[in-house]
């Protein structure tokens, strides 16, 4: 083999393996890029939040931080879900109570936000108002929807864990309890 056909032949093998390069970033482009550059959800508690409602019924709100450590890559389309329902049994120990979910968490805000949200910097989701007058804590969910078998409250010394997530199209946070 000559010199000639050698470097004829690394040149073919190089323009091949570009053109194969090349048409896996044009079929797979988009997901290459949310790879890349996709949002880092996560979920935490917040304090307790003591505030009027639109009634002007004092009341306790229970609110989830949703924040994305990516500004420059904001998640598109976000919901919190609550996806399980943990009550304490006689004996002490924990046992999940089934529901058909997982279901929508409200925005703290949600008469002013749409349902899906675009999580820049962070954003607050109620999941649960205890509000004056009342001995129970209300579950908060989208639109108040709650499935046939998961009562809307929690009654007072009923010890309950509630697990949420974080979704958007292209990513999930971490469970939440």
């Amino acid at each position: 083999m000559t010199k000639y056909e050698a470097w004829s032949l690394v040149v073919q093998i190089a323009g091949t393996i570009v053109a194969i390069i090349v048409v896996l970033v044009a079929v797979m482009g988009e997901r290459i890029r949310q790879w890349f550059s996709r949002s880092d959800l996560t979920l935490t508690l917040r304090e307790p939040n003591f505030t009027p409602t639109i009634n002007q019924v004092n009341g306790w709100y229970y609110l989830l931080k949703v924040s994305n450590s990516r500004r420059t890559s904001p998640a598109e389309n976000v919901r919190v879900m609550m996806t399980k329902v943990y009550k304490k049994g006689p004996n002490g120990s924990w046992f999940e109570q089934k529901f058909r979910g997982p279901i929508q968490v409200s925005w703290q805000w949600s008469d002013t936000m749409s349902q899906f949200l675009t999580v820049g910097p962070e954003v607050n989701a109620t999941f649960v108002a205890v509000l004056q007058g009342t001995e129970v804590n209300n579950l908060c969910m989208y639109g108040n929807r709650f499935p046939n078998n998961l009562p809307p409250i929690i009654m007072p010394n009923d010890p309950t864990r509630l697990c949420f997530t974080a979704d958007s199209d292209i990513d999930e946070s971490d469970e939440s309890t």
